[in-house]
């Protein structure tokens, strides 16, 4: 589902909201009447029992969030609930509340563990944000999916190792490294074009655009494969950790579970640790 368009922020340098060609900017949410109505609907029509809000920041209105999950309280509506969230906007009240009424898992764009480059970035976060975010994601019981962006400008490989150190201090449940991608429109088009950070390859193909490709190599790499080598470290140093591992198996409930980590486990191997080129 999705109750929102925009985002209030609209300064990232590699999102489009940033972009001049988005001509309405702003945020606009239907009411939490009429998300209750939809999710209502899904359930007796469809059978739901979990939705993905698919907003690009779910928790932007806190009044709006607190009074939706007061609703599925009251409403007893029976309903698991993902969402996508900025670290700037948690707070353990909210997510206690949110867990309650369903949230099981929050998305949130962490993109570095390095302050210069989030400022860089202009995402508006500091680490001990992102540090108290997931803390009290987890402290509420709700699983955090912590997303980060590699080959960023002014990065180096040493940089990007402690990048990935981060995301397993923070014990994020599940992560992923995706490449930086300078999509047209974005500041960080125009940031990687000028050539003052590292190379762009303006020349390759819209199909490029993946985010597993590297079409950016910042200064500090020697050439692509090396970026593309350390996005694959990234990844098994996360994921193959004795520690990860065998919190999962305690986190089995069900065979569906066992069936749900083993997708998982075999997607990663295929298609960030056994694959030897780019998307």
């Amino acid at each position: 589902m999705i109750t929102s368009r925009g985002c209030t922020y609209s300064l990232c340098t590699f999102c489009f909201e940033s972009s001049p060609f988005v001509r309405e900017k702003g945020f606009r949410r239907i009411s939490v009447q009429r998300a209750i109505e939809e999710i209502t609907y899904l359930i007796n029509d469809y059978h739901v029992k979990e939705i993905a809000f698919w907003d690009d920041e779910f928790l932007m209105d806190h009044e709006w969030v607190d009074v939706f999950c007061d609703e599925i309280i009251r409403q007893k509506i029976d309903i698991l609930w993902s969402c996508f969230g900025k670290v700037n906007f948690c707070s353990l009240p909210l997510l206690k509340k949110m867990a309650q009424s369903g949230c099981k898992n929050i998305f949130m764009g962490l993109e570095s563990g390095n302050q210069e480059i989030l400022n860089f970035t202009k995402k508006g976060q500091t680490l001990d944000m992102m540090r108290n975010a997931v803390r009290w994601a987890h402290e509420a019981g709700i699983e955090v999916r912590g997303s980060f962006i590699l080959g960023l400008p002014k990065e180096t490989p040493e940089i990007a190792q402690s990048t990935v150190d981060f995301a397993i201090e923070l014990d994020l449940d599940y992560a992923q490294f995706l490449l930086n991608t300078p999509f047209p429109g974005t500041e960080m088009h125009e940031v990687c074009k000028s050539g003052k950070y590292g190379t762009f390859d303006e020349n390759a193909g819209f199909e490029k655009y993946t985010e597993h490709t590297a079409l950016f190599l910042p200064s500090g790499y020697k050439n692509k494969e090396e970026l593309l080598s350390i996005q694959k470290e990234a990844y098994k140093h996360f994921y193959f950790r004795p520690k990860y591992f065998l919190r999962k198996v305690k986190n089995v409930r069900s065979k569906e579970d066992v069936f749900r980590y083993f997708r998982g486990f075999h997607f990663l191997l295929k298609t960030r640790v056994l694959k030897n080129s780019e998307f």
